[in-house]
């Protein structure tokens, strides 16, 4: 067994392989969160269909409370029936402060009152059916759908493959992770190069004219590109610095990685009207262009735009014929399955941002799009991982964590095994160090032929 799957989380975000345990977790039942009523209360709305027993789980982060021994008052309100409890402020550990029977489908409306407003905006409410088994009463991150850019991205892979603008959900989805770009202005940006590669000698009414003048514009240097070829970035290829994974910083710099060069690749090819779309091999991404005479072929946006052979990716990338098979690599996605690709740098912002249920609840959008997104898959299974830690960081073993707390702690550290063993079940491997190796020593020598040629 690999030494570093087998550590404990207090240690590493992975672990071994174990048989998990699959509790029965009661649905999130659509929530609403109002917006705040004023300083010190705040409504949280349910649209409870299905007549039953009802109980309210509520947690308070620590980082927004008010100071230990604060009485908070919550009130739940469900047709006729009414009933209010007071406790004392419980921070960073769901609670059920209230259960309640429903004979018919109805509204239920629950107010927290007795907090500031700053407290009352860390805090969250969600309902569940009391016929759930789980061990110890804990919040599921997977279900949250208070973010509103989760919304938002759902909303976006929602639509269907004729309107959906990849150009634009690119554009959308890294404003998500950095606010301050404009997306008016990047898509007039990815407009003007559309109409300078349909100005270009080259480009003509045959698929394959059109993606000899898109290769010539990003990456021959001369006047239809003001001399400045697209190129790979030497210094960081993987994208490691999350901005390098934005389209306006690639347009800016024209410097791009693995992520970056394929997609603008892709959408400038779709606005041109070429049948591309996007691919994956174990962490990287890859152009697929449909030909009238050999079907689809691989195109390598991270050299040139150059065809690559299966056989050849996989001995740059290698990948199990388990995956293969079981259509995780190497096959064309559909529009919506690209958009859901793209969205995978959101996820990113939140892991790296230390909002774990927010990376859990994007990558869960992903994977309702592409479920055979493996390397989704080990993003949430790191997020469990690192979301257990995070919570029990203040106990040296598990054994030391309250019996109280223990559910919870198993809860999240099963989902971290389950995530990543969906994953190996489609043949999805962790990196062998020599591998990672090669890679570097690829860069190495791709970065001294580059020095020298200057």
């Amino acid at each position: 067994m690999d030494a570093a799957r087998s550590q404990s989380v207090f240690c590493s975000a992975k672990h071994s392989r174990t048989i998990a345990f699959i509790f029965l977790v009661a649905a999130y039942l659509g929530a609403a969160a109002s917006a705040l009523a004023d300083q010190s209360e705040r409504t949280w709305t349910f649209d409870l269909a299905t007549p039953g027993s009802y109980k309210v789980q509520v947690e308070h982060r620590a980082k927004g409370a008010d100071r230990s021994g604060t009485k908070v008052h919550y009130t739940i309100q469900a047709g006729m029936q009414s009933q209010s409890r007071d406790l004392d402020v419980l921070t960073d550990h769901p609670f059920i402060p209230l259960i309640v029977d429903l004979p018919h489908p109805t509204k239920m409306r629950v107010t927290v009152s007795g907090l500031s407003a700053t407290a009352l905006r860390a805090t969250r409410v969600f309902v569940y059916d009391t016929n759930s088994q789980a061990p110890g009463e804990y919040f599921d991150p997977a279900k949250s759908i208070e973010l509103p850019t989760v919304r938002q991205v759902r909303a976006m892979l929602k639509e269907s493959e004729a309107t959906l603008d990849l150009a634009r959900a690119k554009i959308t989805l890294d404003r998500m992770v950095d606010p301050s770009i404009n997306l008016e202005v990047t898509l007039q940006q990815v407009d003007s190069i559309v109409a300078r590669i349909r100005s270009m000698p080259e480009f003509g009414n045959a698929d394959e004219t059109k993606l000899e003048a898109l290769r010539r514009y990003l990456y021959d240097a001369g006047e239809w590109n003001e001399h400045r070829a697209y190129q790979y970035d030497l210094n960081d290829p993987l994208g490691h610095k999350l901005s390098n994974k934005l389209l306006p910083t690639y347009l800016a710099t024209r410097k791009g990685n693995c992520v970056t060069m394929p997609f603008l690749f892709i959408i400038l090819g779709q606005r041109l009207g070429l049948p591309v779309t996007a691919s994956t091999a174990p962490k990287h991404f890859l152009v697929k262009f449909q030909s009238e005479q050999y079907g689809w072929i691989n195109l390598e946006a991270t050299s040139g735009g150059k065809p690559s052979r299966d056989v050849w990716i996989r001995q740059q990338e290698p990948m199990t014929d388990e995956a293969v098979t079981n259509g995780v690599y190497l096959q064309p996605l559909t529009r919506r399955e690209t958009a859901a690709e793209m969205a995978t740098v959101v996820a990113e912002r939140y892991l790296a941002g230390l909002a774990y249920e927010a990376a859990i609840a994007v990558a869960d959008a992903i994977l309702d799009t592409n479920p055979k997104d493996v390397g989704t898959m080990t993003l949430k299974a790191v997020a469990y991982g690192r979301l257990a830690r995070s919570r029990f960081a203040a106990y040296a073993s598990p054994d030391q964590i309250p019996a109280a707390q223990q559910g919870y702690f198993r809860y999240l550290t099963d989902r971290n095994r389950e995530w990543f063993a969906k994953a190996e079940a489609l043949g999805w491997r962790e990196e062998r160090p020599e591998n990672e190796a090669q890679y570097q020593q690829r860069i190495e020598k791709a970065k001294q032929q580059g020095s020298s040629s200057n």
